[in-house]
């Protein structure tokens, strides 16, 4: 499952299923931008001077922490999952150049529930970001409209084969489920192929 869990300050919670091996290569990588974010509040422009004031001293804390706060919204300091994710989400959005604003959906388009054609089981790890709303809705757009033609034929698919749960029931039209099923791009393919990017392949 690869939904959202509510909404701060323009900001949507998903919780991907990764690889573990996807996840402890992310994992690698915060830590490695956690370590510079620490170099970086070090440096010398950053640390009070002596005889400093009490109010200087809160304004240089300030800009210091307004400078972490551009370089982590320019995507150039990765230190927590939400700056992670969301950079490599808007990179994903851009390949695909999916970072347009979609139509609507329609009521019956797949939510956070699972997807027709999904191959969303046998991830064995997940992690928790909140990336912006206007990212998440470009994701379900694009996974939606890019794939309604299959998602529509899979459902009608179902209705005519109710019985037929795996290959062993029907080879035949299971293999035809399987060919629509390979024309849907979920959310949840979107999330993994985003950590690819920041993590490495």
């Amino acid at each position: 499952m690869a939904g959202t869990m509510g909404s701060v300050a323009g900001l949507t919670l998903i919780t991907p299923r990764l690889s573990a091996e996807q996840r402890d290569r992310a994992t690698v990588r915060l830590r490695q931008e956690q370590a510079r974010a620490q170099r970086l509040a070090a440096q010398k422009r950053w640390q009070p001077k002596q005889g400093m004031t009490l109010q200087a001293r809160a304004a240089l804390r300030g800009r210091a922490l307004a400078h972490r706060d551009q370089l982590r919204a320019q995507g150039k300091l990765l230190d927590t999952w939400d700056t992670l994710m969301t950079h490599a989400v808007r990179l994903e959005l851009a390949d695909r150049a999916w970072d347009v604003d979609w139509p609507p959906l329609p009521p019956d388009a797949p939510h956070a529930s699972r997807w027709p054609g999904s191959r969303e089981r046998g991830w064995q790890a997940k992690i928790n970001a909140r990336i912006p709303v206007s990212s998440y809705e470009q994701v379900q757009g694009g996974c939606y409209w890019t794939s309604a033609e299959a998602i529509n034929a899979i459902r009608a698919w179902r209705d005519d084969h109710p019985d037929v749960v795996t290959e062993m029931d029907h080879p035949e039209a299971w293999a035809r489920y399987e060919e629509l099923a390979l024309q849907v791009t979920t959310p949840g393919m979107v999330w993994r192929a985003a950590i690819d990017r920041v993590a490495g392949t």
